[in-house]
């Protein structure tokens, strides 16, 4: 027996398998990415449709790790103490807790100006 008898003979070349594998590898990465983009919106919607029961009001950093949190659990406070390794409960929180509504100062005028000037040096 001769080889050409037991192997029929390839009709496809070697570039048309080449872009055949790439062009279904491009589509699998596109529907890889979509699926991607589908799942990171979908928890999101799940959690403005159940409300917010749990919010951080405040924090409050000790150290590189370990802070002090006072957190919203229904109409009720309580104040955590947090670290890298373990969540402690500390107490309860008899008054609630004025949530900050001051919105962060403007700039001054002058370092306005002298921020304008430098960027203007900068990038000429």
């Amino acid at each position: 027996m001769t080889t050409s008898t037991l192997i029929p003979a390839a009709t496809v070349s070697i570039n048309q398998m080449m872009i055949q594998s790439t062009g279904a590898l491009l589509i699998i990465i596109i529907l890889l990415f979509a699926l991607r983009k589908i799942l990171k919106r979908l928890p999101n919607r799940y959690r403005q449709k159940r409300g917010q029961r749990l919010l951080i009001i405040d924090s409050l950093a000790l150290g590189p790790r370990e802070r002090v949190v006072v957190a919203k659990i229904g109409d009720q406070h309580i104040l955590l103490g947090v670290t890298a390794q373990s969540i402690q409960f500390l107490c309860q929180v008899e008054e609630p807790c004025a949530q900050p509504n001051n919105p962060p100062a403007p700039l001054s005028s002058d370092f306005a100006q002298m921020l304008t000037k430098f960027c203007v040096r900068k990038f000429k």
